[in-house]
């Protein structure tokens, strides 16, 4: 999980939207204020200076951080090379 609870970003018009993504206003900063595990699914849910709401579903964390990352413009660390590199120098 490389986003925590707390982590905040902003809606510009740089951004693109997808579907999923059309629930978050422009201009409206949002805060990741809970990540619930709900059966298979992890339900991360976003509060708005406006006060909204925003609840996403994911299948898991990597694929709400790779979410949370296009919002806020970030390029993700490749873990699963560091993963390999760190078992290399293990062996």
């Amino acid at each position: 999980m490389h986003y925590i609870i707390g982590t905040s970003f902003s809606i510009t018009s740089k951004i693109n939207l997808s579907n999923r993504d059309k629930r978050f206003k422009l201009g409206t900063a949002y805060k990741l204020f809970n990540i619930v595990k709900k059966e298979e699914k992890y339900i991360y849910k976003f509060l708005g200076s406006d006060r909204s709401l925003i609840e996403c579903s994911f299948m898991n964390c990597r694929e709400g951080d790779k979410f949370i990352s296009v919002l806020r413009g970030e390029k993700l660390p490749d873990y699963d090379k560091q993963e390999e590199e760190i078992a290399v120098i293990e062996d």
